[in-house]
């Protein structure tokens, strides 16, 4: 999983906020924090066009249904209260 600076978004420090797994991923993208991300989440394919958005509920591991989306390159992207963060992830089948 690489962190991730394009599309004008980063973390504070330099480093993710959130893991995200497995990578490349089939049906579902497992995103992981230390200490619980609240705010919201949004998938975007490389064209920049939203394929999903939904609330990030506070907890350390949260899972991501992706199988309706198609074999590719994505991204993930997280805003919560200290920013917006983003991790380029793959689906493969």
């Amino acid at each position: 999983v690489l962190s991730d600076t394009f599309l004008g978004v980063g973390s504070n420090a330099g480093e993710s906020a959130f893991r995200i797994g497995p990578d490349p991923a089939n049906d579902r993208l497992v995103l992981h924090s230390d200490d619980g991300l609240s705010g919201h989440y949004s998938i975007l394919d490389l064209g920049g066009r939203l394929m999903h958005t939904d609330k990030l509920t506070g907890i350390t591991r949260q899972e991501i249904h992706v199988a309706a989306l198609a074999e590719g390159m994505y991204v993930l992207v997280v805003v919560g209260d200290t920013g917006r963060t983003a991790q380029r992830f793959i689906i493969a089948r």
